[in-house]
């Protein structure tokens, strides 16, 4: 039967009853026997196939901003870890002048070398080794040391500190510093031109570095993002100059560092490049 309530029509599944009245004897001794059941309203709910659609919106929806969310995430390590190490490491460089004097005069940096034919010289590990034992090492908190083999059989060390971050230097020179964030064993894996700006940060610091125009952002000055030939303009952050600009189809990215540091250690919501670990 269908029962009218002040909002309108309700179904209802009800025993029929009638009045005792008119049922005999032998009807109300069949009644005790016979199960009876209670009014019950039908109330509205979602079927199965509404809950299935819901939960696949909602799992399309989570595929869509995860990613997302976990870039941003990864970007807040690397800001904060890269001002962090900036800032730990011109501090080592302010202790170490009080007990070494000025840095102007340490017999701190590595020049490269070239043979007869012009290549590079790599393999000058202990050269920077002992350089960085004497000037730097004492006033940073390394917490562990890993011996990195190159493929051209070189060598260097990755110094780890203790927010799991470590840094290197080249093989061939110490004036560069190579900053990881995270995970730098995996980084350094990965073809040298998918590094930088991605997993690696580049720094500079060479305190014997003559003034010149191309050094201008480097001349007695502590540790530095890379900044060896920038002209002061913010766009050649991003352009191709010399191979060391930022952007996606830049072949080094060195200026990736200066980028971010320009941006008060923050990524520019328009950073060409994919944070990875």
């Amino acid at each position: 039967e269908e029962s009218r309530s002040d909002g309108g029509f309700e179904n209802t599944l009800c025993h029929s009853e009638r009045s005792e009245e008119s049922q005999s004897r032998m009807q109300r001794m069949v009644s005790a026997l016979t199960p009876t059941f209670s009014c019950r309203t039908l109330k509205p709910a979602f079927t199965l196939a509404e809950v299935l659609i819901t939960l696949g919106v909602v799992g399309i929806i989570a595929a869509m901003t995860l990613p997302m969310l976990a870039e941003n995430y990864q970007r807040r390590i690397v800001e904060t870890r890269l001002k962090r190490f900036y800032t730990t490491f011109n501090q080592a460089i302010l202790r170490s002048i009080d007990v070494n004097g000025p840095y102007d005069g340490w017999a701190y940096t590595i020049s490269e070398k070239k043979d007869e034919n012009g290549n590079m010289i790599y393999g000058r590990f202990e050269e920077i080794e002992n350089s960085f034992n004497l000037y730097l090492r004492p006033y940073l908190n390394i917490i562990y040391i890993q011996d990195v083999l190159y493929t051209n059989n070189s060598r260097t060390y990755l110094y780890y500190l203790a927010d799991g971050s470590a840094f290197s230097y080249p093989t061939s020179f110490n004036r560069d510093v190579h900053y990881y964030p995270k995970d730098p064993v995996k980084c350094l894996r990965q073809p040298a031109i998918n590094r930088m700006g991605v997993c690696q940060f580049q720094f500079f610091f060479c305190p014997a570095c003559a003034n010149s125009a191309s050094l201008k952002y480097h001349y007695n000055k502590g540790l530095e993002p890379y900044k060896y030939g920038w002209s002061g303009n913010p766009t050649q952050l991003y352009e191709k100059s010399n191979g060391y600009g930022c952007g996606e189809t830049q072949e080094y990215g060195m200026y990736c560092t200066a980028l971010i540091q320009y941006n008060n250690w923050q990524f520019p919501k328009d950073y060409p490049r994919k944070i990875r670990y």
